[in-house]
């Protein structure tokens, strides 16, 4: 028979632990592998550090700015025209992970907004440039021709004119923006008009743009006709002027409107946005209510372009299309040769 040996009295009990040596940790926790930064960012042990080379001169200062907010310790040293993020070993994890959180979360700025136009766009494309010189080119030799052989006559088949419009001389809302009275009348409408198109074909494209500014144009003149009195008379473009106006108050009256909507502002600066808008109706109260001007068509040229212009951020996908702005370009120098040769046969 055995007798159970006693433990010994100092000995310590299975739970208990010995004091002065510490106590036996558990394994810690394997961290999840951490998504890999671009290529900007590599080892390298030859500074004896986790070096973050940074190409990207836009990174350089949002990356050092993440790794202060985070109190990581760092320095810059330069390599040629290359800068380079020192970051000590210790503290490598911890940088490549908030630098990572940094690109994850800008992966998409600068932000393109939802009409897909980039803040970086120039204010008048090349494009919509050539084509607004020669559309008022195309106007200034017309007026030549014009000048040069019988300008009665060519008033009398073009210009706009009420009673002849409502039995059935359509293209009188047409034909009549391309003439006009006198050299300083085309020279100010050119002017204007050069200056307003150019932005309007820039913001749209050209084919949209032309054809937008076209249909401002006889839509000003319809809408004139209709609410003038018995024996109304007009030509000129300057009611497609106001018209290309209006379409772009009504564009940019949009587009900083959408920009602003989920932003919070004080109530003064609420008021941007409408700029555009009150910036357009000033100039037409200035110019468009001139003495002896035609102030009912500016008047309707301007509603007709603020109309459109508000259409068209709607379109602004579809706008994309070559395509579509090509056929839109042609078919607005199509509608004023068929106007006028509807106009001349009938003459």
């Amino acid at each position: 028979m055995t007798t159970p040996i006693p433990e010994h009295p100092s000995a310590p009990a299975p739970d208990q632990t010995v004091p002065g040596v510490p106590p036996e940790l558990p394994e810690p926790p394997e961290l999840p592998a951490l998504p890999e930064l671009p290529d900007d960012f590599e080892e390298n042990d030859s500074y004896g550090m986790e070096a973050a080379f940074v190409s990207d001169h836009r990174r350089f200062l949002p990356w050092i700015a993440a790794l202060a907010s985070r109190r990581i310790p760092y320095r810059v040293e330069y390599d040629g025209n290359r800068r380079i993020i020192l970051v000590t070993r210790p503290h490598a994890r911890q940088a490549l992970a908030e630098l990572t959180v940094y690109e994850q979360v800008n992966e998409n700025w600068p932000r393109v907004n939802q009409l897909g136009d980039n803040d970086d766009r120039p204010l008048v494309t090349d494009a919509a440039f050539f084509a607004i010189i020669l559309a008022g080119t195309a106007l200034a030799k017309f007026h030549q021709v014009v000048e040069t052989t019988s300008p009665r006559h060519w008033q009398e088949l073009g210009r706009n004119d009420s009673a002849l419009f409502f039995h059935g001389q359509w293209w009188r809302a047409v034909t009549s923006l391309t003439l006009h009275a006198d050299a300083a009348h085309l020279i100010s409408n050119l002017a204007w008009g050069a200056a307003l198109g150019a932005l309007v074909a820039s913001d749209l494209g050209v084919g949209a743009g032309l054809f937008a500014m076209l249909l401002a144009g006889v839509a000003g003149n319809c809408m004139a006709t209709l609410l003038a009195d018995e024996g109304y008379r007009s030509l000129g473009a300057s009611t497609m002027v106001f018209g290309i106006l209006g379409i772009l108050c009504a564009v940019r009256t949009w587009d900083g409107w959408r920009r602003s909507r989920d932003e919070r502002h004080g109530r003064l600066t609420r008021l941007v946005p409408w700029l555009p808008i009150l910036a357009g109706a000033a100039m037409f109260g200035i110019y468009g209510t001139a003495p002896g001007t035609d102030m009912l068509g500016h008047a309707c040229g301007f509603v007709a372009g603020i109309v459109i212009g508000a259409l068209q951020p709607g379109c602004r996908n579809a706008y994309t299309s070559r395509p579509l702005q090509f056929f839109l370009g042609i078919a607005a120098a199509a509608v004023v040769v068929f106007a006028w040769r509807a106009a001349l046969a009938h003459g």
